[in-house]
């Protein structure tokens, strides 16, 4: 009927296990020859946008190394992992921001505005309004689509 998952626990300030499917190498090589296979053909890359995370008293701009959208206890999501200098930097300003507001932003779209509920350690999930959104967010982080594409999802 269903496949059955199993939960994975991992220690505080260890790296999390990857989740089946998320970030798969085989599932990225495997969208890619369909693609080939098609004979579609790679639009050229657009300059990757980064992510802002912004408090009244803090600003950080970080470089996404991975991206994927998700569901996420049933909410469309993106699941993200910042590069080694932007994660050092993004777990200083979550610990120091605890139980404080946080904007994130892309292209000058508020995402969501969240409360630190802990120091995060390079990597996170942003829970987003609809998977077209999700998808967006991802596109314009990589590079494949430009910041205007996210004015139909997030508006202020």
């Amino acid at each position: 009927m269903f496949p059955r998952l199993s939960a994975a626990i991992h220690r505080r300030g260890s790296a999390p296990p990857d989740l089946p499917g998320m970030f798969s190498p085989k599932r990225k090589a495997c969208l890619s020859a369909f693609c080939f296979c098609l004979g579609a053909s790679a639009a050229p890359a657009l300059a990757q946008s980064d992510l802002v995370f912004e408090s009244p008293e803090a600003r950080l701009e970080v470089s996404v190394a991975r991206i994927e959208p998700v569901f996420m206890h049933g909410r469309p999501s993106v699941q993200f992992a910042l590069d080694d200098p932007s994660s050092e930097a993004f777990a200083m300003l979550t610990g120091e921001m605890v139980g404080r507001k946080l904007a994130v932003s892309l292209c000058d779209h508020v995402l969501v505005k969240v409360v630190v509920q802990e120091r995060l350690e390079g990597r996170g999930i942003i829970n987003l309004p609809t998977i077209e959104a999700a998808i967006a967010v991802a596109d314009v982080i990589q590079g494949t689509a430009e910041c205007p594409t996210l004015a139909a999802h997030f508006h202020e």
